[in-house]
């Protein structure tokens, strides 16, 4: 069963090269709009985009990260979790009985969940109009200089980069695999045999993956994941305290 919404999300690529062709105030409006629109707790909307306009700014950014479609693509934003405008017309007393509610950490993750409905919601917008989009985690890597140029007030925390502009056809990626239906969806109890048995299915398919596109030592999905973040611990920390800094996951 298909229709032309699944044949866009079904042909998803994230595009991380960009043409220097403009995307007008208008499509953002457009894409940003249909952002709104998905899903959100209790009506929070406890999220915001921000554009960063400074090109010198994301210059910067862009090679601090080592993420050059931060400096590449047409237009970059940053997507925050955003209680501060819940709290905007209350009293005194209510903002600080608000505040503390909303550091906590259940509150933070609706949030969180609620703002990356927002950004696939633009996304999916953005490639129905000809466009292409990246999400960029590793913008925050550095989320001081982020903070400091976008002047952020408490209950205001970054939670990713979000990228857009016109594909750079000539650099389109390959659509790539994702794990069978068996390793996402489970009926009653979590099943460890099935999620083991699709793991080692998506292994061989992205190692034939891996394989066709070049790569000098082929290599599957779990091996990267082991590579990554198995065998030393991430310097994250750092990530962590800036959220409980901002007000956030305080219990």
């Amino acid at each position: 069963m298909t229709n032309p919404t699944i044949d866009l999300m079904m042909k998803h690529r994230t595009i991380r090269s960009f043409t220097d062709q403009p995307v007008t105030d208008e499509q953002i409006a457009t894409i940003i709009g249909a952002a709104q629109m998905a899903s959100t707790s209790m009506n929070q909307q406890a999220y915001s985009f921000i554009e960063i306009t400074d090109q010198a700014f994301r210059d910067e950014l862009a090679q601090a990260v080592k993420k050059p479609s931060i400096s590449n693509a047409a237009r970059f934003f940053i997507v925050a979790v955003d209680f501060t405008k819940l709290m905007l017309p209350q009293s005194d007393a209510q903002q600080a009985v608000m505040h503390s509610n909303f550091g906590n950490t259940q509150m933070t993750e609706w949030a969180v969940f609620s703002a990356g409905m927002a950004v696939q919601n633009a996304h999916l917008a953005a490639e129905s109009i000809g466009l292409g989009a990246v999400e960029l985690g590793a913008a925050l890597m550095s989320v001081d200089s982020i903070d400091a140029k976008l002047q952020l007030p408490a209950m205001v925390k970054p939670v990713i980069g979000f990228a857009l502009g016109y594909p750079d056809t000539e650099h389109m990626p390959d659509l790539k695999p994702r794990l069978s239906l068996d390793g996402v969806l489970m009926t009653d109890t979590y099943q460890p045999t099935q999620a083991e048995n699709a793991v080692a299915e998506y292994n061989d398919r992205m190692t034939k993956y891996y394989a066709e596109r070049g790569e000098a030592v082929p290599r599957n999905w779990s091996d990267w994941f082991g590579v990554a973040f198995g065998s030393e611990e991430k310097p994250l920390v750092h990530l962590t305290n800036y959220s409980k800094q901002k007000g956030l996951y305080k219990n």
